[in-house]
């Protein structure tokens, strides 16, 4: 029986560190399992089987499921998880910071993109807006465009 339960929280133990590299749902997997096995060895000291050696692997496999319940919240919770929508900048103002004729860059949110004047030429310092967003490049329309 304490065989068993050892392998338990093992596989408690290793989806636990699979976790951080698989996702949260490892971590949901490893505090449900370190549960099962503390759970498992509270009964078999309660029973008087190996009762010192049977509380330090309940304090482990309670360590394992408490840490891997904050790993899986934070996970799921989404927290540090980058979304990026390059639609969002259509519309937003930018600056230019290299010549459009037609082509050049702008500054839009602190980054620099590459970009087209739709409507002629924009110079150092003009103020432009995005139209469209292509892959990794902008069409803009320049607010005094030089034609």
């Amino acid at each position: 029986m304490l065989v068993v339960a050892g392998v338990v929280l093992a596989i408690a133990l290793i989806a636990w560190l699979g976790g951080f590299h698989v996702g949260p749902q490892a971590h949901v997997a490893a505090g449900v399992l370190a549960l099962i096995a503390a759970g498992w060895m509270i009964v078999l000291a309660l029973r008087g089987q190996s009762a010192p050696l049977l509380w330090t692997l309940v304090a482990v496999a309670l360590f394992v499921a408490g840490t891997a319940a904050v790993g899986a919240w934070f996970g799921l919770r989404g927290k540090g998880v980058v979304t990026y929508d390059p639609h969002a900048l259509e519309g937003a103002e930018a600056i230019v910071v290299s010549d459009l004729d037609p082509e050049g860059r702008v500054r839009v949110r602190g980054e620099i993109w590459k970009a087209t004047a739709v409507n002629g030429t924009a110079r150092l310092g003009t103020r432009v807006q995005v139209l469209r967003v292509s892959g990794l490049h902008l069409e803009v329309w320049a607010e005094e465009p030089e034609i």
